[in-house]
């Protein structure tokens, strides 16, 4: 192993990113390495540098890599559930940080990117239109003044029979110096490029009121990559974030007096009958060229600096944590949910988990998948309060959820506690199962009656209040909720409610409104002491047993009387 790896990973003290960088750079062994680190890996220590201080580590990457990470990288939803949208405005941050690199660099990599991705990126930065066509738009639009004049104010480029036309004058340098680079390297697959963007334009030009309307309007239309994208992201193990909002809402409708687990729904076969193709079609793929140690050594140290100062990404960066992680038995995170305790502080799901992996590797492994699919699916599905689940709050979290629902199967059983019942359970039935009856828990016993608390706690404050503007505000707040708790999902309600107030006065607003959640969290005097991996920030918690859903209904019920 390179000696410079070798004295970080004794002491990693005070080191940093930056310098994890600097000894790559420096050694030709790690260097040579880096082609062969996972994506999600490399992906990691670019956020952590920062993308516009990367450029000697994008340097060394393959064009299969940064594919890759542009998968991770340059798609965000909205929210939670929501369909992911294409980032143009971060692959033109990306294109300059190539560029930097070089002008031939950035031209081969992005000519041995798909070409559906490419031309997706350009044409939503860039008009490109034939020339003759052209000339016939302005001749024939009784508007060609404003055309002229709208042309004159975008910076544009011609190439050969095309005009590029900047839509957006941010990043067209970049752009621009792209296209000059792409058709010295490779004048054809230019030419082929350019052309699919015309005709994409053409028909922006033609649905969108001809080209002065689309010159100066504000957005170009989105082409259908969202679907390439999302088989990619299944093929590598992630959860799409639609079919994982699909799964929480058949979690919502699973009955909880059943006395065994449900069996697996149509979202999850789905996926794991995609992984398990992708895993037999990678097991045929050759292995990395690098000595195993250097790989190995440089993934494990990649791995460890999360925590270490330096980086400019905080604990929730784009790629290494707010992002849901691979399914399988490579998946680093797997391990967070379950380490760190010590065996009195395990649950029964922990504990019998731990007992199957003494048996053998099988059952624990499966269990584990399950672990994994379910923790990416709360990152790409479900809100954590008002953000997106960490991927190590998502473990932990579906290890909770599944203890609740191993332990509400027993208890309907009549066999709660019970460590042989629970391991036949697990033995037989997948932890995606446990955590839909958990999941389903959860919804119907605390998030709605949290929102029966709500409702009735406005139902009293309008009838206190005198008419006016104000009542006709809080009624209509009323009615919103009212109608959000009869489709499921009272958490939307929560930012309206600072309007009133009086409604949850402290302490109780502490322990009553986290518990209205997509993932209900125990706040304020509920919030007891638990191990530290079920802790969300200072203040409050996940529901671990149905200990804790009891003292939950227990506080609901002491509010509705």
């Amino acid at each position: 192993m390179p000696t410079g790896l070798s004295s970080v990973s004794r002491d990693r003290r005070g080191f940093s990113w930056r310098q994890l960088v600097d000894r790559i750079i420096d050694d030709a062994a790690l260097a040579g390495a880096v082609q062969d680190l996972p994506a999600q890996l490399l992906g990691k220590v670019i956020d952590h540098v920062g993308l516009e201080d990367a450029g000697q580590i994008i340097a060394l990457a393959t064009a299969e890599q940064i594919e890759q990470i542009f998968d991770e990288s340059l798609w965000t939803s909205v929210r939670p559930g929501t369909e992911e949208r294409f980032d143009d405005e971060r692959f033109v941050l990306w294109l300059r940080v190539m560029m930097d690199v070089g002008e031939a660099f950035a031209a081969e990599t992005i000519a041995n990117l798909p070409e559906d991705l490419v031309t997706h990126a350009l044409q939503c930065r860039v008009l490109v239109v034939d020339i003759d066509a052209l000339g016939e738009m302005i001749g024939s639009d009784d508007d060609s003044r404003l055309i002229d004049k709208a042309l004159d104010a975008s910076p544009r480029i011609e190439l050969d029979e095309f005009m590029v036309i900047a839509r957006h004058h941010d990043g067209w340098d970049a752009i621009e110096a792209l296209l000059v680079a792409l058709d010295e390297r490779d004048h054809s697959f230019l030419q082929r490029l350019l052309s699919r963007c015309a005709a994409i334009s053409a028909e922006v030009i033609d649905d969108n009121g001809g080209l002065y309307d689309v010159l100066t309007s504000g957005e170009m239309l989105a082409d259908d990559l969202v679907a390439e994208h999302q088989e990619r992201r299944e093929r590598d193990g992630f959860v799409v974030p639609t079919d994982a909002a699909s799964f929480f809402g058949l979690c919502r409708m699973t009955e909880t007096a059943a006395v065994a687990p449900p069996s697996r729904d149509p979202v999850t076969t789905a996926h794991f009958r995609r992984l398990a193709l992708s895993r037999k079609h990678r097991s045929l793929v050759p292995s990395p060229a690098s000595p195993s140690t250097v790989l190995d050594d440089l993934a494990e140290l990649i791995d460890q600096l999360d925590d270490v100062p330096g980086g400019k990404a905080k604990k929730a960066s784009r790629l290494s944590d707010d992002r849901p992680m691979p399914t399988g038995r490579e998946s680093r995170p797997i391990t967070v949910g379950l380490g760190g305790a010590t065996p009195d502080q395990r649950t029964l799901f922990e504990r019998v988990l731990a007992e199957l992996g003494r048996s053998g590797p099988t059952f624990q492994e499966r269990r584990r998948d399950e672990l994994a699919y379910l923790g990416n699916a709360l990152v790409a599905g479900c809100r954590l309060a008002d953000r997106s689940f960490r991927p190590y709050e998502a473990i932990a979290a579906a290890a909770a959820i599944c203890n609740i629902g191993l332990e509400r199967v027993l208890a309907n059983q009549a066999r709660g506690g019970d460590l042989a019942a629970a391991r036949e359970l697990l033995e037989t039935h997948g932890a995606d199962s446990l955590f839909q009856i958990g999941f389903s828990v959860l919804h119907r016993e605390i998030v709605l009656a949290a929102a029966a608390v709500i409702v009735a706690r406005l139902d009293d404050v309008i009838g206190r209040s005198p008419f006016g503007a104000r009542r006709d505000r809080l009624t209509a707040v009323r009615n919103f909720a009212r109608k959000l708790a009869d489709t499921g999902k009272p958490w939307f309600i929560l930012p309206r409610l600072d309007v009133v107030p009086e409604l949850v006065p402290e302490p109780e607003g502490r322990a009553l409104l986290p518990l209205l959640g997509e993932c209900p969290l125990l706040g304020g005097p509920l919030a007891t002491a638990a191990s530290e991996r079920y802790q969300v920030g200072k203040t409050r918690r996940f529901f671990i047993d149905l200990n804790d859903v009891v003292a939950a209904k227990t506080f609901l019920e002491s509010l509705a009387r």
